[in-house]
């Protein structure tokens, strides 16, 4: 039965792609979240460097 067949790949291919647009947007929100944690970063070591805010290591006790 080629109908049958067709069917069934066309439901696997079906499968397929969606699984792959759901992979892509965990990638996309994923990317998104290392953009966020790299731009908090740059904003922690601009405070740093402009001396309102000391940066962990001096606040360690050695």
């Amino acid at each position: 039965m080629p109908s049958a067949d067709n069917n069934r790949v066309n439901s696997e291919l079906y499968r397929n792609k969606i699984k792959s647009e759901v992979i892509s947007s965990q990638m996309m929100m994923v990317r998104m979240q290392e953009i966020q944690r790299e731009e908090e970063t740059r904003n922690l070591d601009f405070v740093r460097k402009d001396n309102t805010m000391p940066a962990p290591e001096q606040n360690s006790t050695l």
